[in-house]
C-alpha cells in the first residue's frame, strides 16, 4: 500500500470492508424503496381500474406518467449531481419523491394520481441515476461489480415487496392501495435523513470541482475506517493532488456538462449507452407494467393468484441473482453478462406465453425471468459508471437512464395495444427485437472488467474517436 500516491488509486486499491458494505447498503435501501414505488402502481392498477371504472388507456397513462417524470428527473438531477455534488442531489431527490408518493395516498381521481406520479418520477429518476455514480466512485475496482450487485438484490426485493402486498394485503383491507402508497412515501423521507447523517461526498466529484483539500480529507477518513491509518500523509497527498489539478477550473457549470455529453469523444459513447438503456427498459417495463393483467387475462389466473406467483418467484430468485451477478461481472465480464442474461430474459417470455397456464411452470418460468432480470440491471449499472468520465458521470448516466424511462413510458402504452392486436407472442417478439439491438450496442464497447474508472473511461473515449 505504500506505493499508493493519488486519490484514484488509493480508493481503487482499498480492500473490501464493512465501511464499503455500509455505504452500499444505505444506497441499496434507497433503491429498494424506488423499486417498490415503481412497481406498486402496476400492482394497484387492476384494483384502481375496477374501483374507479378506468379504461386500459387511462391505466397506461397513469403508469407512463411516472416514467415521464423519471425521464426528466434522470436528466435534470444527474446534471445537478455533477454541479452541486452526489450527496446533496441524492438526498434531495429521495425527499421529493417520498413526499409525492405520500400525497398520492390521498388522491380522489385519476388526474390527481397522474400528476403526483409524474412529480414523484422526477425524484425517483434522480435517485436511480445518482446512486450508480456515487457508489461506483467509492467501491474498490476488483469488487465493484459485486458491491453493485447488492443493488440488484434490493431492487428485486422492492419488486417482491410490492407483489407481496398486492397478493396478501390488498384482499384483506379496503382501499389497501392507499396504505401501500403511504408506506412507500414515508420510508423514503426517513431514509433521506439517514443518508444525510451517514454519507460523505464523493472525493472524485470534489476533485472534479477543484475542491482538493476536501477530497483529500474524505479519502483520509475512509482509509482510517478501512485500514486504521492513511497510506499517504495529509500534506504530501495535498501536494500531489494540487500538482495534478492546478490547471483545472474549480467549477463546472451544468451547461458545460450538457454540452460535453455531445462532444465528439463522449457523444458516441453516450448514444450507444442510451440505446442500451432504451432497448432494455422497453423490454423490461413493457412486460412488468402489464404482467398482473396478462396473467389474469391471457393465462386466466385470479389477480391475487397471479401476484402471489410473481411474489414467490421474485422473492426466491432476487437474492440468488444478486449473489451471482457480481461474480459474473467480475469474472466473465460486463459485456458477456449483459448479453447472455438479456437474451435469456427475452426468451423466457416465449415460454411463459406457451406453458404459463400451468401454475408450477408459471412460477418456474417467472423465476427464471426474474433471475435474468435481476442480473442485467446490475451489469448495466456498473458498465454505465465505467464508460463515462468522472466529471460527466452523473449527467451521462442520468441522460441514459432517462432515455430508458422514455422507453418505459412508451412501452407502458404500446404493450397493451400490441397485446390486444397480436397477443402475448406479439409482445414477446417485440421485446426480443429490442434486446437484440441492445446486445449489439453492448459489443460496440470494449470490456471494462477489472479496470479503474479513469482507465476504463479513457479507453472507451479513445475507441469512440478512432
Amino acid at each position: 500500500m505504500t506505493n499508493i500516491r493519488d486519490i484514484f488509486s488509493r480508493l481503487d486499491d482499498l480492500p473490501s470492508s464493512i465501511w464499503h458494505v455500509k455505504i452500499a447498503g444505505l444506497i441499496a435501501t434507497a433503491l429498494f424503496l424506488v423499486a417498490y414505488d415503481i412497481t406498486i402502481i402496476s400492482v394497484a392498477a387492476p384494483i384502481l381500474r375496477k374501483a374507479w371504472g378506468l379504461s386500459e388507456a387511462t391505466i397506461g397513462v397513469i403508469y407512463s406518467a411516472g416514467f415521464w417524470g423519471l425521464f426528466i428527473g434522470g436528466i435534470v438531477d444527474g446534471v445537478i449531481a455533477d454541479a452541486v455534488g452526489r450527496r446533496k442531489a441524492l438526498i434531495s431527490t429521495m425527499f421529493l419523491y417520498g413526499l409525492m408518493i405520500l400525497l398520492s395516498a390521498f388522491v380522489q381521481s385519476s388526474t390527481e394520481l397522474i400528476i403526483l406520479r409524474f412529480l414523484a418520477g422526477i425524484g425517483m429518476g434522480g435517485a436511480v441515476a445518482i446512486r450508480g455514480a456515487y457508489t461506483s466512485e467509492f467501491m474498490p475496482r476488483k469488487t465493484r461489480g459485486r458491491f453493485l450487485g447488492i443493488f440488484g438484490m434490493l431492487w428485486g426485493l422492492g419488486d417482491a415487496a410490492a407483489y407481496g402486498i398486492g397478493a396478501y394485503v390488498f384482499p384483506m383491507i379496503a382501499e389497501g392501495w392507499r396504505y401501500a402508497f403511504g408506506i412507500g412515501g414515508i420510508l423514503p423521507i426517513l431514509v433521506a435523513f439517514i443518508l444525510w447523517a451517514g454519507l460523505p461526498e464523493s472525493p472524485r466529484w470534489l476533485l472534479s470541482q477543484g475542491k482538493i483539500k476536501e477530497a483529500v480529507e474524505v479519502v483520509e477518513k475512509v482509509e482510517r475506517k478501512v485500514l486504521g491509518e492513511p497510506t499517504v500523509p495529509f500534506e504530501k497527498a495535498l501536494k500531489i493532488e494540487q500538482e495534478k489539478y492546478k490547471s483545472r477550473s474549480r467549477e463546472t457549470s451544468s451547461w458545460d456538462s450538457i454540452k460535453a455529453l455531445f462532444s465528439p469523444g463522449v457523444g458516441k459513447v453516450q448514444a450507444l449507452l442510451s440505446t442500451i438503456w432504451f432497448c432494455f427498459n422497453y423490454a423490461k417495463y413493457g412486460l412488468i407494467a402489464w404482467l398482473p393483467m396478462f396473467l389474469a387475462r391471457y393465462l386466466h389466473y385470479p389477480i391475487a393468484h397471479g401476484l402471489n406467483y410473481m411474489f414467490i418467484s421474485t422473492a426466491v430468485t432476487t437474492p440468488l441473482s444478486a449473489l451471482t451477478a457480481g461474480y459474473f461481472m467480475d469474472y466473465a465480464g460486463r459485456r458477456g453478462t449483459l448479453a447472455t442474461f438479456s437474451l435469456l430474459f427475452a426468451i423466457g417470455g416465449f415460454f411463459l406465453a406457451w406453458l404459463g397456464t400451468n401454475p408450477l411452470l408459471a412460477v418456474i418460468i417467472l423465476g427464471f425471468m426474474g433471475y435474468s432480470l435481476g442480473i442485467v440491471p446490475n451489469s448495466l449499472g456498473a458498465f454505465s459508471s465505467e464508460v463515462l468520465p468522472t466529471k460527466l458521470r452523473g449527467a451521462g448516466i442520468g441522460l441514459a437512464t432517462s432515455i430508458g424511462r422514455v422507453a418505459g413510458a412508451i412501452a407502458g402504452l404500446v404493450t397493451g395495444i400490441l397485446a390486444a392486436w397480436q397477443g402475448l407472442y406479439g409482445v414477446m417478439t417485440m421485446n426480443l427485437i429490442f434486446i437484440i439491438i441492445a446486445v449489439a450496442a453492448v459489443f460496440a464497447f470494449p470490456e471494462t472488467k477489472g479496470k479503474s474508472l479513469e482507465v476504463a473511461a479513457a479507453e472507451v473515449s479513445e475507441g469512440s474517436t478512432e
